[in-house]
């Protein structure tokens, strides 16, 4: 998977490892005071093994957004 940023990579990485899918983070970064994207400069890929691709990506399908408020409802 390609993502653009080393927390995305990051949070996808630690969310596979949640399920029992070992994973390592490729890419790197431009050394900028603000990261930006261009030419794919800031582009990281999450790499799985080709066994665990397949639940790999209906994982990350099915993974929350980041400003999803579900949780644990609050006391009345």
């Amino acid at each position: 998977m390609r993502v653009f940023g080393p927390f995305e990579a990051e949070l996808i990485k630690n969310f596979l490892g949640s399920h029992g899918i070992a994973s390592i983070v490729r890419g790197r970064m431009a050394p900028f005071i603000y990261p930006f994207t261009v030419d794919g400069l800031a582009e990281f890929k999450v790499l799985v093994q080709k066994t665990d691709s397949e639940k790999a990506r209906e994982l990350i399908a099915a993974m929350p957004a980041p400003d999803d408020q579900e949780g644990p409802e609050k006391p009345a």
